[in-house]
């Protein structure tokens, strides 16, 4: 069925805001298996119908993929998928990794891997058995063609639609001064990641001296992001070198709260007019904001 085929590519293809080619830097494996170049698949790329619209973006190797269905005109998230692919000549392995389901009360979603019970639902409900799925495809322009199988005429999509490209998803930053000079406070907003840092204008140049790093997970009806550090960054007074901490690390939770002054997992409300982008903070979780927002100014 063409339904159960649509579902079965959104999985292909929506990840992470810096696009880079597929492929390795080597002439020789910089083919499709026929001597001609392999097509480009990293982008946004989209498609509308049947009652649904599939967003995604396919990276080197990852993708990220937002399903929606149309309620009285409006697109509501149905599900979220998250895996890997490979590609070989024409054909694309694909391998999912998660599935998120939106909260009911819409305060975020709630994500299942492959060791979770609720997995073979999470399955059942995109019309799968199986987390591991193989397309054939083609390239030409900017119309993505794929099929499940030789004889099949198979489903279209288009690339950089600007209708599904969020306007939060952009380099933003804030300079400001306090008791210790000018500073500067620095966001990228990607379809999956997020990173922030903090200058310190040493007049002959900016000194970064906090990092944030980690992946995102966005709520469009409410128009919140939140984030969840995977990596942060610190300035070392004495070797002026950073000094990075994963969540594994004994030194994490020191460098959450006393290095960059934030918890391992934050909300934000954002608006956006123009180049400006007001994020108002939920430090805790518990769905109380910050009654003032910070603006920032989209970099270029």
């Amino acid at each position: 069925m063409k339904l159960v085929w649509r579902l079965k590519w959104m999985i292909m293809v929506l990840a992470v805001c810096l696009m880079v080619p597929m492929g390795s830097c080597s002439d020789d494996d910089d083919d499709n298996g026929n001597g001609t170049p392999t097509p480009d698949l990293t982008g946004i790329w989209t498609y509308i119908g049947d009652g649904m619209r599939q967003t995604f973006v396919v990276t080197e190797n990852t993708i990220k993929v937002t399903i929606e269905t149309d309620v009285f005109e409006d697109w509501l998230t149905y599900r979220l998928v998250e895996g890997n692919y490979t590609t070989d000549g024409d054909n694309m392995q694909i391998t999912i990794t998660r599935i998120g389901t939106p909260n009911a009360d819409l305060t975020g979603s709630t994500y299942y891997t492959k060791d979770d019970a609720e997995w073979a639902a999470m399955l059942l409900s995109l019309e799968m058995t199986d987390e591991v799925l193989d397309f054939i495809f083609t390239v030409a322009g900017d119309k993505l063609t794929l099929k499940e199988d030789i004889d099949d005429d198979g489903e279209v999509y288009t690339k950089g639609s600007e209708a599904v490209t969020p306007v939060y998803q952009a380099n933003w930053a804030q300079t400001f001064l306090d008791d210790e000079g000018e500073k500067k406070m620095n966001l990228t907003v990607g379809a999956v990641n997020f990173m922030m840092s903090m200058q310190f204008n040493a007049q002959v140049a900016w000194i970064t001296v906090i990092i944030g790093e980690g992946s995102i997970d966005v709520n469009d009806e409410l128009k919140v992001v939140t984030v969840y550090l995977t990596r942060v960054g610190v300035l070392n007074p004495q070797t002026n070198e950073m000094e990075y901490y994963e969540p594994d690390d004994p030194g994490w939770d020191d460098a959450l709260t006393n290095g960059i002054g934030m918890p391992e997992s934050f909300s934000l409300k954002w608006s956006v007019s123009g180049d400006e982008l007001t994020a108002i903070i939920d430090m805790n979780g518990d769905g109380v904001y910050d009654e003032d927002g910070e603006v920032y100014t989209r970099v270029v």
